[in-house]
């Protein structure tokens, strides 16, 4: 279903370079990539079962595995990695939660102090919140 869709996205990538919009392309073009590689891992995952009846592939699976957990070990052993990664995932918890402060004051400012248009869109929101449940 998706293998249509790429000669597309091509055409559709080189217009918009072609027109001056990189940034947009760029976006395009990320996505592309991302879109594509879930798909793939989607139909690997749906496949491999059957796909590992074939010996061949077996085998191959096997080795890949075998070499994936050698470099996770191999990795592992890398002195100070884990408490780089500790630090890295308390900053990003930090980080997660300056942002979510930030965004709750905007909230509020907007829906007190904010453009009047601003206002009237939060509160058919909130209408239109109370009105479906």
């Amino acid at each position: 279903p998706f293998l249509p869709a790429i000669p597309l996205l091509k055409v559709l990538e080189f217009w918009l370079l072609a027109h001056h919009h990189y940034i947009w392309a760029a976006v395009l073009i990320i996505g592309g990539k991302v879109v594509g590689a879930a798909f793939a891992t989607r139909v690997y995952a749906i496949a491999k079962p059957k796909m590992l009846q074939v010996r061949w592939f077996a085998r191959a699976d096997a080795f890949v595995q075998r070499m994936l957990a050698l470099g996770h070990a191999l990795v592992a052993r890398i002195p100070g990695l884990a408490a780089a990664r500790h630090a890295v995932k308390d900053g990003m918890a930090r980080a997660k939660i300056a942002l979510g402060l930030r965004m709750l004051r905007l909230r509020r400012w907007m829906q007190n102090d904010g453009p009047s248009w601003v206002r009237r869109f939060m509160a058919a929101r909130r209408h239109a919140r109370r009105a479906r449940g």
